[in-house]
């Protein structure tokens, strides 16, 4: 049995959770596990929302058809893109691939104005409600290759 995945969690989760204790008190962590359409895990995702605001991110995914070319926060409710996780623009991250594999992405960190597509309040409502979703974009899928809701913890 592979333990992979549940490494793979408890690892973006501790990095996630590096944070004093009195900003802990005050966190919420979301977390997906990213899917492709035959269901096969592919990654996984975490956002994490503070009281003031402030948001961080982290999405590893791997073994995928071909290079990464955007990932983004959806709305479940009409499949608007709520954040741009990576991709092209001013502001926005590089899909970065992971060492040794040129189909794969480890990328994180702060989430920016310039990686907002609506307002931080609409993003804070919609993930409370578990109504968002991460979708990784490749070159062979660019609709999206590997997916999953936002659940909160």
């Amino acid at each position: 049995m592979r333990r992979t995945r549940p490494t793979l969690v408890l690892v973006l989760a501790a990095i996630m959770l590096a944070v004093p204790s009195v900003a802990l008190a005050n966190k919420r962590i979301y977390s997906a596990d990213l899917l492709n359409a035959a269901g096969a895990h592919k990654g996984s995702a975490l956002v994490g929302t503070n009281q003031d605001g402030t948001m961080r991110f982290q999405v590893v995914a791997r073994s995928l058809s071909s290079p990464v070319t955007a990932a983004h926060i959806h709305s479940a409710v009409d499949g608007s893109i709520l954040i741009t996780l990576c991709g092209s623009g001013p502001g926005v991250p590089a899909c970065t691939p992971a060492p040794g594999d040129p189909n794969s992405m480890l990328v994180g960190g702060n989430i920016t104005p310039a990686m907002m597509h609506v307002s931080g309040g609409t993003i804070n409502g919609l993930l409370v409600a578990e109504m968002t979703y991460v979708n990784v974009h490749t070159t062979v899928n660019p609709g999206g290759e590997a997916s999953g809701t936002l659940f909160a913890h």
